[in-house]
């Protein structure tokens, strides 16, 4: 069941209420900045593939610029020797004080997820593509049609997505299920006429898998479009989406699935009250599928904005995979994390495709043991 606290702005289930999230995330945010300052180390840390810069450094600016404002306060509140103005003036100080102890609290929050080392190059320039012509995948918010992946095995398709102010874009796959080339499609994005002509051209769909509670908006035109499909679901989605034809959920690794599990294998990673997610192994190609367990984002240029990748580096995420930090410091069950990131790492993937940012196909399973290592420890790898 979805956590009951988490509900829809709109009356048709597309726009997620994440509000009721952010308790969590401020009282995680409490537990383990005072557990950072406490000097708690978690072991995680031990294996980061090389030392990630530092959150505290990068908010140290912001946090000595407070402390400046609070002392000048202050003492600009003594010389006045009493009266209204040195009131007021001092609680301008102790305002900057509060602030500038939040801002340490959530520096060593941040630091104790352990934000993973930065990797630019973690795409490759692999797919063909004319010099001076854009990669077909790049910029990640770029609307695409299908563009074969691996050839014969993985296809990609693209679209814009803004999010919270953001652009993060969003990002479909196709893959083949099983030995008689049936389909399966991973995340559907929006459907276009030359994308649905292309996936008729590669072969009958079978399957549709909504890996979370946000990934779900464009399931209903994929089955309209192909009427013989089954919709499979995350935990808690057909709570939330009733109105589609879910024909199962995928709860659990031990699920049955239509599908060959010698080509394509689950499991589903849970420790959050919302965001729990069914990621896929492609057995053939040795890829892995996820969506927001894992993002790209803040990579020059395609974050254009300086001020956008300067607060995607205070959050720790700035040009890295990483799980979205907010995820990290709201998590309420760790060890289920844990035990899902485990069964994920054993299988032999070469590649990851992601739904937000960049792909990753360079030093794969060392990225994702990077990118989860706040939940795991030196022997699980």
């Amino acid at each position: 069941m979805v956590d009951p606290r988490i509900r829809d702005v709109a009356d048709d289930n597309r726009v997620p209420d994440l509000t009721a999230q952010w308790p969590l995330v401020l009282r995680g945010m409490l537990r383990h900045g005072l557990a950072w300052l406490a000097g708690d180390r978690p072991p995680g840390a031990a294996l980061l593939s090389r030392p990630a810069p530092s959150p505290l450094r990068t908010w140290a600016p912001i946090i000595l610029a407070l402390a400046a404002i609070a002392a000048g306060s202050f003492a600009a509140a003594a010389l006045a020797l009493g009266g209204a103005l040195a009131w007021i003036v001092a609680a301008v100080g102790v305002v900057a004080l509060v602030f500038a102890a939040i801002a340490l609290l959530m520096a060593s929050a941040i630091a104790h997820v352990l934000p993973p080392p930065p990797r630019p190059e973690c795409q490759l320039p692999s797919l063909p593509h004319r010099p001076g012509e854009p990669h077909p995948l790049q910029p990640y918010f770029r609307a695409t049609d299908l563009v074969e992946y691996v050839p014969g095995e993985v296809w990609v398709a693209q679209m814009p997505l803004r999010f919270l102010g953001g652009q993060l874009g969003a990002r479909m796959v196709v893959v083949r299920g099983d030995r008689e080339g049936h389909l399966l499609i991973h995340s559907p994005i929006a459907p276009t006429p030359a994308i649905l002509d292309q996936v008729r051209a590669l072969g009958e769909v079978r399957w549709i898998v909504a890996p979370n509670l946000l990934h779900h908006l464009f399931v209903g035109p994929w089955l309209e479009a192909f009427p013989a499909a089954r919709a499979y679901a995350a935990p808690g989605l057909p709570e939330r989406r009733p109105d589609l034809p879910w024909a199962g959920v995928l709860a659990s690794s031990d699920d049955d699935v239509p599908w060959d599990r010698s080509f394509v294998d689950h499991v589903t990673l849970r420790g959050h009250p919302f965001h729990v997610e069914v990621a896929l192994y492609h057995r053939p190609s040795r890829t892995l599928l996820l969506c927001d367990q894992i993002e790209n984002l803040g990579h020059a240029p395609e974050t254009a904005s300086a001020l956008v990748r300067w607060g995607l580096e205070l959050a720790g995420m700035a040009r890295r995979p990483t799980a979205p930090t907010d995820l990290k410091l709201s998590l309420d069950d760790p060890e289920a994390t844990r035990a899902g990131v485990r069964a994920l790492l054993a299988w032999p993937f070469e590649r990851v495709i992601i739904a937000h940012g960049r792909l990753i196909e360079r030093d794969a399973r060392a990225t994702m043991i990077d990118a989860f290592a706040h939940v795991l420890r030196p022997g699980d790898v």
